[in-house]
């Protein structure tokens, strides 16, 4: 039985400096499908051509049984035109969806999108499994674990996977490598690595008011063993050569001997890596040391803000001395990319005077790449509560709107800042860090070769063209 999974397009064009990765959610569910016995394709409209009319072409060609759509807050319109497309004209095939959206609100998102037959809630691999061999087998889908149909007012929550070493590593075979180009992280691009991107780990055990990881993968840690870490990017070396490494776990460096362990793995291949998250409460002089001698060029830690009543608001669990601390180790070690994420109104009682404090530390810490978005209500996390509670949400279903780096405005606001403010503080906070001959002149003396120059160079227009010009028009 044929089964597509498709990670639908989306709604704004997506600027040079923005990420752009294999789909690796949908690419485990793949894996786990094929090991079930079904023929699978993914089709990732992210990187892919995509328009109505070849939808329909394709879907006509391949004529799958079931499809299965990958959202998240922000492409879930995208998601919904997509399966109305599918269901218009080929109206018996079966349409699940899966994601941080619809995990967070299955049932609002059946009655909200008509075309979804049904939500895969929580990490999908046993359940969309058990989804396919149902329909295959003419058995009942409506007592399913972890899956809500339509018509049914009900469902049982599914256990998460407790040993993440029994599932196959991602298909990417069944992704068009060639189509992945550009930045997978920010400052490290495909331009001028040949890389892969690796969990780890699934589920977060920290509480942050802001965050939606744990809708999908829960607050319980499971993490994989080394030696199948180890063999996944081993086989991704024979088929690949690939020579860079990037980490997407939330928190890498949760357990530091585990971290220690990888680290002799990296060295002994002579990989590059970085890890995209983690935090300045779960890092060392010593282990930052380590990761360095052993590939580590780049780490991105989470700050948020520079205001300690604000960090405790939105429980964070740091402090400004271990952010001072890790990024200080972090220099001593010598990583060539240290990052620092911040958020605009992580809490909606943030005050100038709380991004003030925010606006000196980022100068004290003189981050190699600054990240700053404003807040973004995700649906299920505390933050949204707050703001619906305080009515700052003007339209809460503006799911397009649901991006930490927009060329719209927001349609919230804060207790202090406005929907402008917001927006706009983002971009002027940007502008002032990047645009200066000091960082400049750093940047540009860390750099290897000319494909890394023309890299950050692109990303300069590009970031220039929507800070200024989508400023002026908004």
């Amino acid at each position: 039985m044929k089964v597509i999974l498709i990670n639908p397009p989306r709604l704004q064009e997506r600027p040079s400096f923005l990420s752009v990765q294999m789909p690796l959610n949908i690419a485990y569910i793949a894996a786990y499908l094929i090991r079930g016995g079904f023929d699978v394709e993914i089709w990732d409209f992210e990187v892919e051509e995509y328009s109505d009319s070849l939808l329909i072409k394709r879907v006509e060609n391949t004529q799958p049984c079931i499809i299965g759509l990958s959202a998240f807050t922000s492409t879930v319109l995208c998601a919904d035109r997509l399966a109305g497309v599918v269901k218009n004209n080929f109206p018996h095939i079966r349409i699940a969806v899966g994601g941080v959206h619809v995990s967070a609100l299955p049932h609002q998102s059946l009655k909200e999108f008509e075309s979804f037959d049904c939500v895969v809630v929580g990490e999908g691999e046993r359940t969309f499994l058990e989804f396919c061999q149902n329909t295959r087998d003419g058995k009942p889908v409506d007592n399913i674990d972890g899956l809500l149909i339509r018509g049914k007012d009900d469902f049982t929550p599914r256990k998460p996977i407790e040993d993440l070493d029994e599932l196959p590593f991602p298909a990417r075979d069944l992704l068009n490598r060639k189509l992945y180009t550009g930045t997978v992280h920010k400052g490290f691009s495909r331009d001028y690595l040949n890389i892969l991107e690796v969990f780890t780990a699934r589920g977060c055990p920290y509480e942050c008011i802001f965050c939606a990881s744990n809708v999908t993968l829960g607050r319980k840690v499971r993490f994989r063993s080394i030696s199948n870490i180890c063999d996944e990017i081993s086989e991704e070396i024979r088929k690949c050569k690939i020579n860079h490494v990037t980490f997407l776990d939330d928190t890498l460096t949760l357990k530091p001997e585990r971290i220690k362990k990888l680290c002799g793995y990296l060295k002994s291949n002579n990989l590059t890596w970085n890890a995209t998250g983690t935090r300045v409460n779960t890092v060392t002089k010593e282990l930052l040391q380590e990761m360095s001698e052993c590939g580590c060029i780049g780490i991105a830690f989470g700050v948020e803000s520079g205001s300690q009543r604000m960090l405790d608001l939105m429980k964070k669990g740091i402090t400004l001395k271990q952010v001072r601390d890790a990024f200080k180790w972090a220099k001593e070690a010598k990583v060539r990319s240290i990052e620092a994420d911040f958020i605009i109104g992580a809490h909606p009682d943030e005050t100038v005077e709380d991004l003030e404090l925010t606006r000196k530390l980022i100068k004290e810490l003189k981050p190699d790449i600054l990240s700053v978005a404003y807040i973004t209500p995700y649906p299920k996390t505390e933050v949204s509560r707050l703001m619906k509670e305080r009515n700052l949400i003007a339209n809460s279903n503006d799911w397009g709107n649901f991006m930490l780096f927009s060329s719209k405005k927001p349609s919230w606001r804060t207790v202090n800042f406005s929907s402008d403010d917001l927006f706009n503080t983002q971009r002027r906070m940007l502008r002032n860090y990047y645009y200066t001959p000091g960082y400049i002149l750093r940047k540009i003396s860390k750099m290897k070769n000319l494909n890394e120059f023309f890299y950050w160079a692109k990303s300069a227009i590009d970031f220039a063209k929507i800070s200024i010009f989508s400023s002026n028009r908004n």
